[in-house]
């Protein structure tokens, strides 16, 4: 199931202005984590951020800490860089807000193909007026999964009739693309609208026990009496079988709370030990969007558990009611660098976690010592001006023209 409605004093020492450069210094090794964002805010230091009502609120809450972190942008005088990665770091790479257009994720098997131009087989094109579509509604196919695909063409954004000569699915090599000798009849039916439509699945087909890509391919006449070369257009797919996936979900959850975040663990039998990347969407309660959370780790063969983690800080900004549930959980054995770059595993259950209270979650800023090192590494930068870019002070990309990217 998937709901829709469709990422005192700071303690931070000015060293020196060189050539219009901040010299910053931000301390990190060994303080306490960041406390929680403080229940009365301080007045802001940079005026400037009166501009960004929202930005600005975050600043002043933001608790003075020796730490890298939104505090900091109380200076006018911070590199815009700086300023750019804090705002965007103070949630972890982990678990990010999520919004109704982020489409990629929220349908995180859809395509993103795009009319283009008529083309021949021997690649000329055509009638420069018209454009086609030929596309489906998933690219990655888990055993007997089906793509429902469809073909139009238009002219000045109207339909035009064409004649389908021919239809077919060829499985195809992985790196050259070239043809492997299994293919079968692929059927298509035009309706009212001029569009043709269909659907794919290799269940049942010679290609069931392919591992890789399929091409979808059409040839079509633009010209109703075929006197012009037909046109051409490919689909590729991805197909695994799905009775032999590197590792599967029990439908096994438990929640935890932990330093004011929620962590569901979910559960795995793994078959193949290796490095596993699972991802899930979480709604709230009013089914709006709320998080993208990932995890990335090497899990031993053998049952298990992968824990994802809903930072607090993404359901305190977004206000965000429980009861959350954690949807699209998928995940993949993956090989990098390879193509194709991953094992599919089928899709998790659904799961809803109890209707945790508002106060269970902390706001507090994102912290590790790999984001200390950059923040330090960008300042350091600033300081000895070898970069354009971090020579441009917040307070001057402001007056530029800059808006935080909230």
């Amino acid at each position: 199931m998937r709901r829709r409605a469709p990422l005192a004093a700071v303690a931070i020492a000015l060293s020196a202005v060189v050539g219009g450069v901040v010299g910053w210094r931000c301390g990190g090794s060994g303080a306490s984590p960041p406390a929680a964002i403080a229940a009365t805010v301080r007045p802001a230091a940079n005026p400037a951020l009166a501009r960004f009502p929202r930005l600005a609120s975050l600043v002043a809450a933001a608790p003075a800490s020796p730490r890298a972190g939104l505090h900091m942008l109380d200076d006018p005088r911070l590199p815009v860089a700086v300023a750019d990665y804090l705002i965007a770091s103070r949630f972890p790479p982990d678990s990010r807000p999520l919004e109704p257009g982020m489409l990629d994720l929220i349908e995180p098997n859809r395509r993103n193909d795009t009319p283009g131009p008529v083309e021949r087989a021997d690649r000329t094109l055509g009638d420069p007026s018209l454009r086609v579509l030929w596309t489906g509604d998933r690219f990655w196919l888990l055993g007997g999964e089906a793509i429902a695909v469809w073909l139009e063409v238009t002219r000045d954004g109207a339909r035009v009739p064409v004649a389908v000569r021919s239809a077919r699915a060829r499985a195809v090599e992985v790196v050259t693309r070239a043809d492997v000798g299994l293919e079968v009849p692929l059927a298509l039916t035009e309706d009212a609208s001029h569009v043709w439509t269909g659907s794919f699945s290799v269940a049942g087909t010679p290609l069931a026990r392919h591992v890789g890509y399929v091409h979808l391919d059409v040839t079509y006449d633009t010209d109703g009496d075929g006197g012009e070369p037909p046109g051409v257009v490919s689909l590729e797919v991805y197909v695994q079988p799905d009775d032999d996936p590197p590792a599967r979900f029990t439908g096994r959850y438990r929640d935890q709370l932990v330093d004011g975040s929620l962590i569901v663990h979910a559960g795995v039998d793994v078959a193949r030990a290796g490095d596993y990347i699972v991802d899930a969407n979480v709604y709230d309660a009013a089914g709006h969007p709320a998080a993208f959370v990932r995890w990335k780790g090497r899990l031993p063969a053998g049952p298990g558990e992968v824990p994802l983690r809903l930072f607090g800080r993404v359901v305190r900004e977004a206000d965000a009611p429980a009861p959350f549930t954690f949807t699209d959980v998928r995940g993949y054995r993956w090989h990098l660098g390879a193509d194709p770059d991953r094992e599919l595993m089928a899709a998790a259950p659904d799961h809803v976690t109890p209707a945790y209270p508002a106060t269970a979650f902390r706001a507090d800023e994102f912290w590790d010592e790999a984001k200390q090192r950059h923040v330090d590494a960008l300042l350091g930068e600033a300081r000895r001006g070898t970069h354009t870019m971090m020579r441009t002070t917040l307070g001057e990309a402001i007056d530029a023209g800059w808006a935080p990217g909230l």
